[in-house]
């Protein structure tokens, strides 16, 4: 997720400037429900797997939580030329 004019992470990597109340639930819940696959970058990914298979997520929000545990996950890298 980002703004409109592209901001994602705060220096200290917090994410905590979206809202996430039910409407944002119910819209990822029906995502998640449509697909079989979710494309990650290696960042986001490993900062979501960190959170989202720990109690606290299973708790806060089970259905996404769930979903996102569940289905499949392609993770691209960015490689770079050694120079």
């Amino acid at each position: 997720m980002a703004s409109l004019d592209g901001f994602i992470e705060d220096s200290d990597q917090k994410i905590d400037w979206y809202n996430t109340d039910v409407e944002f639930n119910i819209f990822a819940e029906e995502q998640l429900n449509a697909i079989d696959t979710i494309i990650f970058g290696k960042k986001t990914y490993e900062l979501m797997v960190n959170y989202r298979t720990t109690p606290e997520a299973l708790e806060d929000d089970p259905v996404v939580a769930s979903l996102l545990n569940a289905n499949p996950k392609i993770i691209f890298l960015t490689m770079t030329k050694a120079g």
